[in-house]
């Protein structure tokens, strides 16, 4: 999992790099990509590996890149590696400004790569069709042409194709295109530090406007205040956080909504030696989820012992979870759910 992060100068992207990540970006080097690893908070992994006392907890975690655009090639490569973008909005800068010049500046950025994205895959679609037209590619099924030519509907009509409900006998002809409109978006406005106690900051109501129309979450931060939360012993941060009516860091969010936004759930393993959160898509079967721990799990799969994290938080302890009749074997072919708790039986 790979979120990249995109805005207009100094809107405060790598001040979300160094709260996901906890690292700087290199002074001066700002032509390149960083790239750093952020966890994924998850107070039930806490939960098991207070039950547990492992030596060692490990939490779901996610790349981070912070992507500069200097170079429009590179931009969309970096872009196009990436499984969702991060889009830092500066409702900050333009305050003094009359307030629809300051929404219209503060949204300029999405504006631009929202349209260079939309004629990026329309040529793409407009290529690919005429290829077709004149016999020099041969389809990848005979649903490509219909497929393609609702894309270039949708995209010549400007809506991403991230919002297209396309028929699911398309889904393999998605994942043969990469497509930019694809990827979703996620909205990091940074506000003011007065901002976070009132709902008031420059461009708001365009900011949602376009968040409800493109279906595109949105997460209100402000840069300062996460910097500082970021600097506190944990033992302090709760009462920081009340101050401004919050219950956890902006970063924290950030993080779980991108989660989300590509339909990932974690399932979790525990032991004295380690308690984890593994991620995997939704949908992920039990023999390809041992696969993410290891491919010998996979070869050599048995089958999965199983409980649900909230039997064991509601019952306190796994002796509790197998008396109930709540502890269970299952096949290859179960679907995991999220916060499942899996022991893996395999043979190689």
């Amino acid at each position: 999992m790979k979120a990249a992060i995109i805005g207009q100068p100094q809107s405060g992207k790598s001040t979300v790099f160094r709260v996901l990540t906890g690292s700087e970006r290199a002074a001066g080097q700002r032509d390149r990509t960083e790239v750093g690893v952020a966890e994924i908070p998850d107070w039930r992994v806490q939960y098991l590996s207070d039950l547990c006392k492992p030596e060692k907890t490990s939490f779901a975690r996610m790349d981070v890149v912070v992507l500069d655009e200097g170079d429009e090639q590179s931009f969309f490569k970096a872009v196009r590696s990436s499984d969702v973008l991060i889009e830092v909005i500066p409702a900050f800068l333009i305050a003094g400004f009359e307030e629809q010049g300051a929404a219209n500046a503060i949204t300029s950025h999405f504006e631009h790569v929202h349209l260079s994205f939309l004629v990026k895959d329309l040529e793409a679609v407009e290529n690919r069709l005429e290829r077709l037209r004149l016999n020099k590619a041969r389809p990848i099924n005979q649903m490509e042409p219909a497929f393609l030519r609702q894309c270039k509907e949708a995209l010549e009509s400007e809506i991403p194709l991230r919002n297209v409900n396309f028929d699911p006998a398309y889904d393999a002809l998605l994942e043969n295109f990469d497509f930019l409109t694809l990827k979703p978006f996620i909205f990091a406005v940074n506000v003011a530090e007065d901002s976070l106690r009132s709902p008031v900051f420059p461009g708001r109501q365009q900011i949602e406007e376009i968040a409800r129309k493109a279906k595109i979450p949105v997460e209100i931060f402000s840069g300062p205040v996460e910097e500082e939360i970021s600097r506190l012993p944990a033992e302090d941060r709760q009462e920081f956080l009340r101050e401004y009516g919050l219950d956890e860091p902006g970063a924290w969010r950030l993080a779980r909504v991108a989660r989300a936004e590509l339909n990932l759930i974690s399932f979790f393993t525990m032991g004295p030696r380690e308690v984890k959160a593994w991620t995997v898509p939704q949908g992920t079967t039990a023999v390809k989820a041992a696969g993410k721990i290891h491919s010998d799990m996979e070869k050599g799969f048995i089958r999965a012992e199983v409980m649900a994290f909230d039997d064991l938080y509601r019952l306190g302890s796994v002796k509790a979870v197998k008396e109930r009749g709540l502890y269970r074997s299952e096949g290859r072919d179960y679907v995991v759910k999220d916060g499942d708790i899996l022991l893996i039986r395999f043979n190689v």
